[in-house]
């Protein structure tokens, strides 16, 4: 199923050409990758196709377009854009948090779903992608806090099934986004947006591994495992 077709796309960011005559498709299942050097123009696509057109005015799209779903026109029509803007899982280069919390960060992605209790959602996932493991909690040394106490109370989390992963998932979802490194910024800011991927039908990630090691590379790809997917 083809999920996103630019043709024949021409953009200028000031007085400046960036993409001169760009075409490609995405179908379900594809993994598309935009190489190039810095300032080529990489980025400034999928700005344009989030919407830039509309956000930055200094951009201009003297041409081309560009469809969802065959049918649905995002570059000329602001609101076809917006319900696009719902049904992709979009991840930019800025680790930018709306929220202090990391768990508010993961419940405010997933706020335009139907989930009952979503603090428990937000807990399955990072469980089942062992995503605190990422953050060199000790559980020896993790201090049970009020912020701990009345997530395991909402979690109804018994004394019993308070295992190590348990308490550092808790501990995570409790911390603030100051206190975190540059690669754990990174991180959060990965799957506080692909806690989503589940409704969604295309992925699109902006410089998606900068300030990550290996092992979070790695257990970022194990979460995107259905749609297509746009990189730069």
């Amino acid at each position: 199923m083809e999920l996103l077709s630019v043709s024949n796309l021409n953009l200028s960011v000031g007085t400046e050409a960036k993409i001169l005559n760009s075409s490609f498709t995405v179908e379900s299942g594809d993994v598309l990758l935009l190489t190039g050097p810095n300032g080529c123009g990489k980025s400034t696509i999928i700005k344009l196709i989030m919407g830039a057109t509309f956000d930055y005015k200094d951009i201009e799209c003297s041409d081309g377009t560009i469809l969802y779903k065959s049918v649905h026109d995002i570059l000329h029509d602001e609101k076809e854009n917006e319900a696009f803007r719902r049904d992709v899982c979009y991840i930019s280069q800025e680790d930018e948090f709306e929220s202090d919390s990391v768990l508010d960060c993961f419940v405010n992605s997933i706020s335009r779903r139907n989930i009952t209790n979503p603090e428990k959602y937000v807990f399955d996932f990072i469980i089942k992608h062992h995503i605190a493991d990422c953050f060199g909690l000790d559980c020896a040394n993790i201090r049970i806090d009020r912020k701990c106490k009345r997530l395991f109370q909402k979690l109804k989390l018994t004394q019993e099934a308070r295992t190590d992963d348990v308490l550092k998932t808790v501990k995570y979802m409790t911390m603030s986004t100051k206190q975190l490194s540059g690669g754990q910024k990174k991180l959060t800011n990965i799957f506080s947006n692909l806690i989503r991927c589940e409704f969604c039908n295309l992925v699109i990630l902006d410089e998606p591994i900068n300030n990550l090691d290996y092992i979070a590379i790695q257990k970022k790809y194990k979460a995107v495992d259905k749609g297509g997917k746009i990189e730069a």
